[in-house]
């Protein structure tokens, strides 16, 4: 029934690699690498329990599902506000996407996005600004050049 050169027992290896310890992760890193650039590595991910307080700065793109309350500097980063996250700070950063909430400047340094789920409340600046039907927005939007 099995040839000399294959394992005596495929199936005691087979649940093993697919058994419960991979699935569960595959969610996450699935988000995480739906939102991340297309050439990086994956984002730094603020869950949904947690709350910050404080800046958030450093070199690393950042998905924020939970609670933000200051400032994110992140300039040459991405920031993602997701679904679930809510933030209440001045964001600066290369690109901006919302699908969250915001109260406060968001600043991109290339783009600006606002999806039809996102709500901001506060001014926007970046050179390209895309809001979806449906998007809540209340504010300024300032679409200068942008800064070389």
């Amino acid at each position: 029934m099995w040839k000399k050169n294959q394992p005596s027992s495929p199936s005691s290896s087979t649940p093993a690699t697919s058994g419960g310890a991979a699935k569960p992760q595959q969610p996450s890193a699935g988000a995480a690498q739906r939102r991340a650039p297309a050439g990086g590595g994956k984002p730094t991910y603020i869950a949904p329990q947690l709350v910050v307080e404080g800046t958030v700065s450093g070199k690393e793109d950042l998905v924020v599902e939970g609670t933000v309350k200051g400032e994110i500097r992140l300039p040459g980063q991405q920031v993602t506000v997701g679904g679930g996250g809510r933030v209440e700070a001045n964001i600066h950063a290369r690109s901006i996407v919302v699908e969250g909430a915001v109260k406060g400047n968001l600043k991109g340094e290339e783009s600006l996005i606002l999806r039809a789920s996102g709500k901001v409340e506060g001014n926007l600046s970046a050179p390209t600004v895309n809001l979806e039907n449906g998007a809540q927005f209340q504010g300024s939007i300032d679409m200068g050049q942008k800064q070389g």
